[in-house]
């Protein structure tokens, strides 16, 4: 982010407000008397911060000045002994098998402006306890930051919902239901995460084998898929809820498996580890409330929230244009200063057979 304008200014730090006048500034009125003082405590008690996940799971690019797209290279899959005639014995009369498929391909992503701004009236900020420059700039920081939490994990369209699942002949996203649901719409109140779950989705990960779903019923794509690999530097995780972390907890197998060694980084959330599946709490996980329309078009009976387990870097890329930055200004003939936060980012799903959606029960 931009911090050139600490240096710049002594009370200017990411809530949308248009202005903040001196009516909105002040607080709640309450009765005080004039020989009586009113104690102010010494600290405030502040509000919560969810910790944000996604980005720290995903690959995260930064788009050099004088470019407006980003090209994510990547190869679909590598071709196996199916995807290549190669001729035997020696030609002596004919020419040999020739390959000549590509491929090689690409994902365009194009950041888009995101802006909003904030104006402070100069007696409003006099007259106040507070720093209100500062005040706004905290929580537009954080506003920004739960913004892009909820771009990556629930935007059905640029996030890792955008994900295309698997079908009988094309790779794609594998999916997997709580207990022995077959749909959505089956999945019942006890049909939670477990541990087990978490091992099938690494299954469908790691095989070249490609599954996918058909009138209820999981069967073996005639397409292959990547044998996605758990590594160090792209190791699979697996995004849950709150309420999917107490459901591991009380999972014996999941406390029984769950280890660390040496001092592998951890990512932001990050509650434990089981057979070397990375498990990341997020409060923006995509949710669907009981009798609404769930992600397979059909209705959920209960409250149902989507885990994403992933190789992150390799399913998701993330793409800075403008970093972003506060710029700040004053309006003298109306009194006050004003601060614009903006920045640029998009992102898109690269592979999508990297990503395994687990659909469970919240309790």
């Amino acid at each position: 982010m931009n911090r050139q304008f600490y240096s710049e200014f002594d009370k200017r730090k990411y809530l949308t407000l248009s202005d903040v006048s001196s009516t909105t500034a002040r607080g709640a009125s309450y009765t005080g008397y004039t020989n009586q003082k009113t104690f102010f405590s010494g600290s405030m008690s502040d509000a919560a911060k969810a910790q944000l996940v996604a980005l720290s799971a995903v690959e995260e690019a930064k788009l050099s000045k004088g470019h407006f797209q980003f090209n994510a290279r990547y190869r679909t899959v590598y071709p196996d002994t199916d995807a290549v005639t190669f001729t035997a014995g020696e030609n002596t009369s004919s020419a040999i098998d020739e390959f000549s498929t590509n491929f090689k391909t690409g994902e365009l992503i194009e950041p888009t402006q995101q802006s909003v701004g904030v104006a402070i009236q100069w007696n409003a900020d006099r007259n106040n306890i507070y720093d209100l420059m500062k005040d706004k700039q905290d929580e537009l920081s954080y506003a920004l930051a739960t913004k892009i939490e909820t771009y990556v994990l629930q935007n059905a369209t640029y996030g890792l919902l955008s994900a295309d699942l698997a079908t009988s002949s094309a790779r794609g996203a594998s999916l997997l239901f709580g207990g022995t649901a077959t749909t959505d719409a089956t999945i019942a109140a006890g049909d939670v995460l477990t541990y087990d779950k978490i091992v099938d989705g690494t299954v469908r990960l790691g095989s070249i084998q490609q599954y996918y779903w058909s009138a209820g019923v999981e069967g073996i794509s005639s397409q292959g898929k990547n044998p996605w690999a758990n590594e160090p530097t792209d190791p699979y995780v697996c995004i849950v809820g709150p309420e999917q972390k107490a459901s591991l907890l009380k999972d014996s197998q999941f406390s029984n498996y769950m280890q660390y060694g040496g001092q592998e980084p951890l990512l932001n959330g990050e509650i434990g580890k089981v057979s070397d599946v990375k498990i990341v709490v997020s409060q923006y996980i995509p949710r669907t409330a009981a009798a609404g329309t769930s992600w397979d078009s059909t209705t959920a009976a209960v409250n149902l929230t989507r885990c994403i387990l992933m190789k992150g870097r390799a399913a998701y890329t993330f793409v800075w244009g403008q970093s972003p930055s506060f710029v700040m200004d004053k309006e003298i003939m109306y009194t006050k200063d004003t601060m614009a936060l903006w920045t640029t980012y998009a992102g898109a799903v690269v592979h999508d057979d990297a990503i395994c959606f687990i659909d469970v029960a919240n309790n």
